[in-house]
């Protein structure tokens, strides 16, 4: 199997499997332009914690014409094109490195890839090498404990609980717009954050057992730390994958808020700081104000 059609296959599975502010809490009431609309915070991953919510959540979205998803989880990606936006356009990973940073790297990444991730990851741009280690440990973690393992994520269950309610799903970017954001990092940046990580330091997106518990405990400030204002890197990375898809997020998002009640279920950092989307929709006139809400059960181990 060449390399490009072993990444086409190998990008059909990572889809299919499927984040400051002072106040706590994940759910929100907007109201403007004469309606009552919703936004919650997400997650993306199938922990349990996926389906533990009490049914305040579930009642928002009910009273909405229309939810709005970060993607449309009807459609399948394009494994072509997602190919071709992850795939480095000439040369190879190797290529960004020097003999003995190369090295580095490839033990870091010896037992976090699977052997088709192995394959592939010379081919790749940095970032997309980092997501690839991002999913293999998010997949062991909620391994260790068979009963925080769920068949779908939490974007697909408010998909499926939409449809079986007849509510109008969108979403709010394709999945092209989604890996170009990523793609956008600057290359010196992703070179930098892939060779930190194999030194050691944290990768800030990782999900992990403590942001999973910050989240369970709906402690936005918290889940927020993993983002240091200091650390150019990090900058760089969250103004591509974050701070310029809240721009994106909202232009898209009003005219729905304008024509009638909407929920909006996005990351939960997509909400948070002054360029989150509640700031955004305060500046815009909405008044906001969180919607309390308990999770009945949390099975992940801490």
């Amino acid at each position: 199997m060449t390399n490009s059609k072993a990444l086409i296959t190998f990008i059909g599975g990572l889809f299919i499997t499927q984040t400051v502010i002072s106040q706590q809490g994940l759910l929100w009431r907007v109201t403007g332009h004469g309606h009552t609309g919703y936004v919650f915070g997400t997650m993306h991953t199938s922990d349990s914690i996926a389906n533990s919510m009490d049914s305040t959540v579930y009642n928002a979205m009910h009273r909405c014409q229309t939810v709005l998803l970060e993607g449309d989880l009807s459609k399948l990606p394009d494994p072509q094109k997602m190919a071709e936006l992850m795939m480095l356009p000439e040369g190879d990973l190797s290529s960004l490195y020097s003999p003995e940073e190369m090295r580095e790297i490839d033990l870091y990444l010896e037992d976090k890839l699977p052997p088709m991730g192995q394959l592939l990851k010379n081919n790749l741009y940095p970032v997309f090498v980092l997501f690839m280690v991002q999913q293999m440990e998010e997949l062991e973690r909620v391994s260790t404990d068979q009963e925080s393992m769920l068949n779908e994520a939490m974007d697909v269950r408010f998909q499926h609980l939409a449809d079986s309610c007849g509510i109008a799903t969108y979403g709010i970017e394709s999945w092209d717009e989604q890996m170009a954001s990523v793609a956008s990092i600057p290359l010196d940046v992703q070179v930098k954050l892939l060779l930190e990580s194999a030194r050691g330091k944290q990768f800030s997106h990782v999900i992990t057992n403590d942001i999973v518990m910050h989240y369970y405990q709906q402690n936005l400030t918290a889940m927020s730390r993993i983002m240091d204002e200091n650390d150019a890197l990090q900058n760089a990375f969250f103004d591509a994958v974050l701070y310029s898809r809240n721009d994106r997020f909202m232009e898209r998002a009003l005219p729905y808020f304008e024509s009638g009640p909407t929920f909006m279920a996005v990351g939960a950092l997509h909400l948070a700081g002054d360029r989150g989307v509640l700031t955004m929709f305060r500046k815009l006139g909405y008044q906001v104000e969180n919607v309390p809400f308990t999770f009945l059960n949390y099975h992940s181990k801490p």
